[in-house]
């Protein structure tokens, strides 16, 4: 166990995830049957660094208006006792999903594009994760950035009319459930829709790649690529949809999207710094090299 002060605040940080391994996803959750033109959306909730799944997770799906089209009366969504969930939502469009559960930070997914097969329509691990984590993560997260000096600039505040983004750089045939999950040596960068993919910094504060410390993995200042955990935090990410690219050589990536909206989050999320998770298995994933 790690334990880290910065400015007064004391926490235990860990972002490691437990020990277990799996060539599937960890839970399968019932399909729903969906009316013509209806495509399901599945996926689960799980806190970070534990085995078991939340339940009453708060699912809101966006665009919202368009779960009303197939799920006539769905006022909300949330997890079932075993921590899934399950609707429709049209076919041939993109979605992103908010998760909400007391204690946790809210979170946004990665953009997902349903086609006409819904997320099954993605793979193997198809299901739309929310990695729930708590609440002081950002505050630390913001203290870690604060005092490395090691890469300036410092990154002063996180600001709310932009986004924190979290990824994890996750291992060919990586889940949740595995330990370690990340893809190493990865060399992480962004780049709006319609642009070139880079590596320079133009549109964010910041980027940390995580590595372990004193047996839990933390953001770290000056490293230049991902650790075994893959983990990587963006700070201030301007407003804009993004392409999320990997950079190995020899190692092809799943096609990873997000958008940054701080409009969306003073509707559904009001009064909350912008966070977009994007967890195992809808992260930046290693897939076969064909």
């Amino acid at each position: 166990m790690c334990l880290l002060r910065f400015a007064g605040l004391v926490v235990f940080l860990s972002l490691s995830s437990p020990t277990f391994s799996s060539n599937s996803d960890p839970v399968d959750p019932i399909t729903p049957l969906c009316q013509p033109g209806c495509v399901p959306v599945t996926g689960f909730a799980q806190a970070l660094g534990k085995v078991t799944n939340l339940a009453n997770v708060r699912v809101i799906p966006v665009p919202y208006e368009n779960i009303q089209a197939c799920n006539p009366g769905l006022a909300y969504i949330k997890t079932d006792a075993q921590g899934t969930y399950g609707f429709c939502y049209p076919k041939d469009q993109k979605i992103t999903l908010f998760f909400e559960k007391r204690g946790y930070q809210t979170s946004q997914s990665a953009t997902i594009n349903l086609g006409h097969k819904g997320t099954k329509a993605i793979g193997l691990y198809h299901n739309i994760s929310y990695q729930a984590i708590d609440t002081v993560f950002l505050r630390v997260a913001e203290r870690i950035a604060q005092y490395s000096a090691l890469t300036p600039p410092v990154v002063h505040h996180l600001d709310r009319n932009k986004c924190q983004v979290l990824i994890t750089v996750t291992g060919l045939h990586k889940t949740l459930y595995d330990a370690p999950q990340g893809e190493p040596g990865v060399v992480v960068s962004l780049a709006p829709e319609g642009h070139e993919q880079n590596t320079d910094n133009r549109y964010y504060d910041k980027l940390f790649y995580f590595r372990e410390f004193m047996g839990k993995t933390i953001p770290i200042g000056g490293l230049k690529h991902t650790s075994k955990d893959g983990g990587v935090l963006i700070f201030n990410v301007k407003p804009g949809k993004y392409h999320v690219y990997g950079h190995k050589p020899g190692v092809k990536f799943r096609p990873l999207s997000f958008t940054c909206d701080p409009g969306l989050w003073h509707r559904f999320a009001p009064g909350e710094q912008v966070f977009i998770n994007m967890s195992p298995p809808q992260g930046l994933q290693v897939v076969p090299a064909k």
